[in-house]
């Protein structure tokens, strides 16, 4: 079985609240582990913004195909995602999340000065 049926996410974050989740396909690999010693290998596709930043950005589907896609594509194709495309995914991420913390922040002074 290959260590690709899913994907690991190397974050703290997603390791403190998941329970080292983000070493899913050591899971699938040796079901029998106990999740404490869960390992990652460099053959394990890994999620860019960990599970939490995925689904975060899973709620824009565009975005989130413009950044997985290729991801995928290279991983089909038994190769590394390339630093151009690790670049281009990481201007994609900040540009959005730029985006929603903008329209968060414009959101919140409207609702705060309407109702102050």
């Amino acid at each position: 079985m290959s260590r690709q049926v899913s994907w690991d996410a190397l974050q703290p974050l997603s390791s403190a609240i998941l329970f080292k989740l983000q070493r899913h396909s050591d899971h699938h690999m040796f079901a029998y582990k106990p999740y404490q010693i869960l390992e990652t290998t460099e053959d394990t596709p890994v999620l860019p913004l960990g599970y939490t930043g995925s689904m975060l950005l899973a709620y824009c589907p565009p975005v989130w195909k413009a950044l997985m896609n290729p991801m995928v594509e290279a991983i089909n194709r038994g190769e590394t995602i390339s630093r151009e495309t690790q670049e281009k995914n990481k201007k994609l991420v900040y540009t959005y999340l730029g985006i929603v913390w903008s329209l968060m922040t414009y959101v919140n002074f409207c609702v705060i000065g309407i109702y102050a």
